[in-house]
């Protein structure tokens, strides 16, 4: 039933309403040649020729059968192509007997044909919806980067400048204390040790 895509396997994931891998999605991998319509020419036809409840169905091809058709290529044509055409089925070998499907089965695989099709066409928007939510989160995730990191340099650049503050003032205030230092050392030189003598003998007297 999975081969024939009678029962075909998906599995569907509902929006989450966030950013990238959280939008809708369906997912057909899990079947045989998800990109096909039929898997090795597998329809539901060949899997109802298989089965022994299907047998009414189906009737051996008959010589005054008009132009034989394999299914498959049966459907692909339109309502005027069709005439004068006999759809066949037959199961796996070229010596084994062909045999026509009753109008019924043909709907029901034409059916199945355009179900699968839907499908197809779900997955492959969902998959291109996706791609485009994961890129739009990818740049916004490098926007939000982007914008981080000129955050943090400008912090950086910030701290480091009011760092670079502190330390020239204080560069600022030791050297102004050294020059006092040696100046108050130069003038007592200058005034030599005689100075302090006779200053101390005058206070003295």
């Amino acid at each position: 039933a999975v081969l024939s895509r009678v029962s075909p396997l998906w599995s569907a994931r509902p929006a989450d309403g966030g950013g990238a891998g959280e939008a809708a999605s369906l997912d057909l991998d899990a079947n045989p040649d998800p990109e096909e319509l039929w898997h090795d020419g597998w329809d539901p036809a060949r899997f109802a020729l298989g089965e022994a409840r299907f047998a009414a169905h189906f009737r051996p091809l008959a010589d005054d059968d008009r132009s034989p058709t394999p299914l498959a290529d049966f459907l692909e044509l339109d309502a005027d192509q069709r005439a004068g055409r006999t759809p066949v089925v037959k199961e796996s070998g070229d010596e084994a007997p062909r045999h026509v499907p009753s109008p019924a089965l043909v709907a029901a695989v034409e059916r199945a044909a355009a179900r699968w099709r839907t499908l197809q066409g779900m997955a492959l928007a969902d998959r291109e919806l996706v791609a485009a939510a994961v890129a739009e989160a990818e740049e916004r995730t490098s926007r939000g980067l982007t914008a981080d990191h000129q955050s943090q340099r400008d912090a950086l650049v910030a701290d480091y400048e009011a760092r670079l503050a502190g330390v020239e003032d204080e560069v600022k205030l030791r050297t102004a204390f050294t020059v006092r230092d040696r100046l108050m050392k130069l003038a007592a030189l200058a005034e030599g040790p005689g100075a302090d003598r006779s200053s101390g003998e005058g206070a003295a007297s």
